[in-house]
């Protein structure tokens, strides 16, 4: 009787010990959850903000009156305007996703604006090409690119080369 009295003291304690660290845990899973819930808020709050400046850039983008086409840090086209998609003949919803590398001008052309779009990032500040000469069907354009280390890419296109557009922005 003795023998059971002392097993059944040490398994009380075993269990009054798992009852302490039972209770420690469920407090660090509480505060865990707290913790979850605010940065789930702060990324929700993050999240709107960049939908609203995604949809400022679309805006800005639209009112300018040249083709004007802008991407993310990786050469991913976010957005472009209705000038950019007449000039190229292509559709809004298929071009957001599409590499700068895949815009339809001659190669060589296409491969500087990768070259250029990667040294802006990797020196990061900007860098600009001048007065690109590139031919869409049978017309040709002249346009200026600007690259910035933030990941932004506007491509202005200067037609007459008057009324020459000056924009900038950050990511």
């Amino acid at each position: 009787l003795c023998l059971v009295s002392d097993r059944l003291q040490k398994a009380i304690g075993q269990l009054q010990l798992a009852n302490v660290s039972l209770r420690a845990t469920r407090q660090e899973l509480r505060l865990l959850d707290e913790q979850l819930d605010i940065m789930n808020q702060e990324a929700e709050v993050l999240s709107r903000e960049i939908v609203r400046l995604r949809d400022s850039y679309s805006h800005t983008l639209n009112h300018v009156p040249h083709p004007a086409l802008m991407a993310d840090e990786d050469g991913t086209i976010e957005a472009w305007n209705d000038a950019a998609q007449e000039l190229f003949d292509l559709a809004a919803v298929s071009s957001t996703g599409m590499d700068l590398c895949e815009i339809p001008v001659q190669p060589a052309l296409s491969k500087t604006i990768s070259r250029k779009h990667r040294a802006a990032l990797e020196r990061g500040h900007p860098l600009t090409l001048k007065d690109q000469v590139i031919l869409v069907g049978r017309t040709i354009h002249h346009m200026d690119v600007q690259f910035t280390s933030q990941g932004l890419v506007i491509f202005i296109s200067c037609p007459a080369r008057d009324g020459a557009v000056d924009l900038s922005a950050a990511s």
